[in-house]
């Protein structure tokens, strides 16, 4: 396994389909790269400090792409080309790490938004 090689991959796969604008294709383009390479990588022992670093970096990529897979609304800078939603403020993504498994809840104004823990 060339770690160097994938975090460099990594980064530019998240720079081109998960970036600054994206669309619903290249965020499940991105997410099922990212479940190979997590399948992929985790056949490899790691003894390096590099190849932990590169597990996490892969879980973080894949829940950041899971949820900006769920959220339709351009937000901030990044922008969903693919979409035109208006933005729900109160609107919350709850992810774990398990598969980068997510869903989505709304929560009332003023309201404490649900702690993170296991799915249903």
């Amino acid at each position: 396994l060339d770690v160097p090689d994938l975090v460099r991959s990594l980064r530019s796969l998240m720079w081109r389909h998960v970036g600054i604008e994206r669309t619903g294709n290249e965020l499940a383009t991105a997410r099922r790269t990212l479940q190979f390479w997590s399948r992929h990588q985790a056949r490899g022992e790691f003894r390096e400090r590099n190849g932990w670093e590169l597990q996490n970096q892969l879980t973080v990529a894949s829940l950041v792409a899971a949820g900006a897979e769920l959220r339709t609304a351009s937000v901030g800078t990044h922008t969903r080309s693919d979409s035109s939603g208006p933005l729900d403020l109160h609107h919350h993504t709850c992810l774990r790490n398990a598969a980068a498994d997510a869903r989505d809840e709304v929560v009332p104004p003023g309201a404490v938004p649900p702690r993170a823990g296991p799915l249903p």
